[in-house]
Formats: C-alpha cells, sequence, structure tokens
C-alpha cells in the first residue's frame, strides 16, 4: 500500500505527551504548522500489543491531525496504521479523508496535545 500520509517520517522527532494502559501516544512537534487557531500537526500511537483497526491487527497508528485552538476542537486529516511498532513495517490500512470537527474531551490523550500545541 502506497505511502498517503508521511514524506520524509524517518526525520520524525517524535515527542512523547501521553500514555494510558497499553499505549503511548506521541508528537513531532517539529511538523507543526499553525495557521490563525488552527495547528496542524503529526501525532503516533503506539500500542503495547497489536489491536484491531478497520478489519487489521496493528501496533502503531501515524495521524495528521488538526487542533482549533480557540474552539478546542480536533478532527483527522489522514492516517496510516502499520504492524510493528512506532509507524515501522508494513502500512496496513491507511486514509486521508478530512473528517468533521469533534470536541476535545477533558482528560483525553488528545486533550494533552492540544494543551501542548495550543497553550505553547
Amino acid at each position: 500500500m502506497p505511502c498517503l500520509v508521511w514524506g520524509l517520517v524517518a526525520h520524525a522527532e517524535w515527542t512523547e505527551v501521553s500514555g494510558a494502559p497499553g499505549l503511548r501516544k506521541y508528537v513531532d512537534l517539529s511538523s507543526a504548522q499553525r495557521v490563525g487557531s488552527v495547528v496542524r500537526i503529526r501525532e503516533l500511537i503506539d500500542f503495547n500489543t497489536a489491536q484491531p483497526f478497520s478489519g487489521e491487527r496493528v501496533t502503531s497508528i501515524r495521524w495528521i491531525n488538526e487542533y482549533h485552538c480557540e474552539h478546542r476542537q480536533t478532527r483527522v486529516v489522514s492516517y496510516e496504521a502499520f504492524d510493528e511498532p512506532m509507524g515501522q513495517g508494513i502500512a496496513k490500512v491507511a486514509g486521508a479523508e478530512v473528517v468533521d470537527w469533534a470536541a476535545v474531551p477533558e482528560g483525553s490523550l488528545s486533550s494533552k496535545v492540544w494543551s501542548v500545541l495550543c497553550h505553547a
């Protein structure tokens, strides 16, 4: 499957921003692009064990997400899900359809990213 999301992934500098039982969430702060109140950034979730995702078993997912700082919202721009940790291996699932804005729930993994991006 072709790479829909990443160009120079080998140069991503992943910074851990949060975790939960069984997973860790990272961002590539060098990829952050701000236009007005909206910040676009690369993110990665790394699972301790393979998880089901769109009919496949994956160990990590890389996203490009947008965060609306003023309205405390987020949306997915594109994603790739991989069979190995840290966005490595074979891309098992990929998509590049921008979804609708959704609220960033307090205490969620996304709220930690929103705080890093919008209160920096």
